[in-house]
């Protein structure tokens, strides 16, 4: 009996038929497998790129927000409007992103961040682990305060120095502020001792010294822009 079974093993082992079946069975569930994987860290891949664009764009709506004082409380809302708008894929399965103030570069709740996550069952690897597939992504973006200045006169010239210019003969007030555009390093000047009060005085260039008597200086100043500058200039021909 004994001999008999020998006799079979070793015809087995010297038979050489079916090798490529045995092949084929051995080889199937690795191709499975890493088929299945691939299919899910691709779902995997584009569910972080799609929250991720998400969450980039709340914390910018979130920090845009905050930037203004008349939606500065409403960050929270913006941002979290903005991360919906940009889902497709992950709707439905998203938390619902934590949006919170943070420190920025040395400053205090200068900085909006923005966390959010996103769970589903994928067929392959839930079929392993028993659970659902999480990618998380945070985002963050920084913002300062704007200003908004408004001048009832304004010098428009975008380079000469003393392109405004007051004279001690000049009396009473214009509280509604004094700008220039002009980016040169003596915009506005002063000939004399004038105590005409201006209020703000703004330029994008610089403001002599003397101004601090007649208002509140803010020279060098970036992002000033001409309201006139679609206008055309009247000529005097008529």
């Amino acid at each position: 009996m004994f001999d008999s079974i020998r006799r079979t093993a070793q015809r087995l082992k010297a038979s050489k038929s079916g090798n490529a079946a045995l092949l084929v069975a051995l080889g199937l569930p690795v191709l499975i497998g890493s088929s299945g994987l691939a299919v899910d860290v691709s779902q995997w891949y584009m569910w972080k790129q799609e929250l991720q664009f998400a969450a980039d764009q709340a914390a910018l709506a979130g920090a845009w927000a905050r930037s203004s004082t008349t939606t500065q409380n409403d960050y929270q809302t913006r941002a979290r409007q903005e991360f919906t708008a940009n889902l497709a894929t992950t709707r439905g399965n998203t938390t619902t992103p934590s949006v919170s103030l943070g420190n920025y570069n040395g400053g205090t709740n200068n900085a909006v961040r923005v966390t959010a996550s996103a769970s589903k069952a994928l067929p392959f690897t839930a079929f392993l682990t028993g659970r659902s597939a999480t990618v998380a992504v945070t985002a963050r973006a920084t913002f300062s305060m704007s200003s908004s200045y408004n001048a009832c006169i304004l010098s428009v010239n975008p380079t000469d120095n003393r392109s405004a210019i007051f004279g001690n003969a000049i009396t009473g007030g214009s509280d509604c502020g004094v700008g220039a555009l002009s980016t040169g390093t003596q915009a506005i000047v002063e000939t004399g001792d004038s105590e005409v009060q201006l209020g703000d005085i703004v330029s994008a260039g610089g403001i002599e010294d003397t101004f601090s008597n007649n208002g509140t200086i803010h020279e060098f100043v970036d992002g000033l822009s001409d309201p006139y500058a679609e206008l055309t200039a009247p000529s005097s021909a008529g």
